[in-house]
């Protein structure tokens, strides 16, 4: 699985671990920095080590990954609160959101994020 912004990309390879490159001006690789990756020199997102990822989605400024247990994972700006927290400071690696489990499907846009829920139930992230 490969998602793109445009200005940085993530790939999700087959052992469930996340990789990027790009710009990274806000976080958005969660390689706990904000240095600029070149494309012939992709990352590993850093995760603790026991997890696995099943789905990734990258919005403008952050990004969403689904573990295989279904608990769900946020990193980058967290403009409009978009990473499921109440706090505005940007995460430069991914945390997993409290009180979300049992997540299906995830999806960012550009300043939005979405998870669904086994039960079909949608949760937005995104305070106006």
């Amino acid at each position: 699985m490969v998602k793109t912004n445009g200005d940085n990309t993530l790939m999700l390879k087959v052992d469930g671990t996340v990789w990027g490159y790009g710009l990274n001006i806000n976080g958005e690789l969660g390689i706990n920095n904000k240095k600029s990756v070149e494309e012939s020199l992709p990352c590993e997102v850093v995760f603790p080590s026991e997890i696995v990822i099943k789905e990734i989605s990258l919005g403008k400024k952050h990004a969403l990954a689904l573990d295989e247990n279904g608990e769900v994972w946020a990193w980058g700006a967290n403009e409009n609160y978009v990473l499921g927290n109440t706090s505005m400071r940007e995460s430069l690696v991914p945390f997993k959101i409290n009180g979300l489990s049992g997540i299906k499907k995830i999806e960012c846009g550009d300043y939005t994020s979405f998870a669904i829920g086994e039960n079909g139930e949608v949760y937005s992230f995104r305070i106006q």
